[in-house]
């Protein structure tokens, strides 16, 4: 699938506080989404990301890679704000299936591995929520959440397989997006451990980081001032 690209033909962008958040405007004209909502955020802090985001953007074409919050941010407004059980609902349905209930039968090193970086993981969501890893958690937390915390965590959940990954990430449980992608790609590092990485792995790998790495960067500019959302 070929990358999408945007064409520049801003030179300046910038943030203006608005009544209930912040906006990012480029040459004086609010930015606005492809569905043409105002792309307006709770907290100046991801204003500033965004604006960032925006005004280095490489010069003639833009690829959307080079955005990667503002791609969130707008998937948030388009797509998850007018209906968010769409996305809410397959969220709460994850714990079900979720990778962290799935350890690999063999080899029994493997299964070792997973079961002492996954179980404590289990326990830790069961003592969060108090209930069982397996039961979804009640409607009105979803119900709960901005848009833009459910674009962070559909994000995450896809990139780990892991809802529960994606609750501690919101909870503020793992350091970076290294740890996280130690935990959710076991099975792959530890073969690569015993037979090496080949480069479509390795590049593979990469890209899985960076897309739990703008999750969390969604996240901790989000729930950074006072928990807005």
């Amino acid at each position: 699938m070929p990358e999408m690209m945007l064409k520049r033909t801003w030179t300046h962008a910038s943030v203006v506080g608005v009544e209930n958040g912040f906006v990012v405007y480029l040459d004086g004209a609010s930015l606005s989404t492809p569905e043409q909502r105002v792309v307006q955020v709770p907290t100046p802090k991801l204003a500033e990301a965004l604006q960032h985001e925006w005004q280095h953007a490489p010069k003639k074409f833009v690829p959307m890679q080079h955005m990667p919050l503002s791609v969130l941010v707008i998937t948030a407004l388009d797509h998850i704000a007018p209906h968010p059980h769409t996305i809410a609902h397959p969220l709460r349905r994850w714990l079900e299936t979720d990778l962290l209930h799935h350890p690999s039968p063999s080899p029994e090193a493997l299964k070792i591995r997973q079961e002492k970086l996954w179980t404590p993981e289990v326990e830790w969501f069961e003592r969060a929520t108090g209930r069982p890893a397996t039961t979804p958690l009640p409607h009105d937390f979803f119900h709960s959440l901005c848009p833009f915390t459910l674009a962070a965590l559909q994000q995450l959940t896809e990139a780990t397989g892991s809802f529960i990954l994606a609750y501690g990430a919101l909870k503020g449980r793992y350091a970076d997006a290294a740890q996280i992608l130690e935990i959710s790609e076991t099975e792959v590092l530890f073969q690569a451990q015993h037979w090496g990485m080949d480069p479509d792995t390795e590049q593979k790998l990469s890209a899985r980081q960076a897309q739990i790495g703008h999750g969390l960067d969604l996240l901790t500019l989000l729930h950074s001032e006072n928990d807005p959302c």
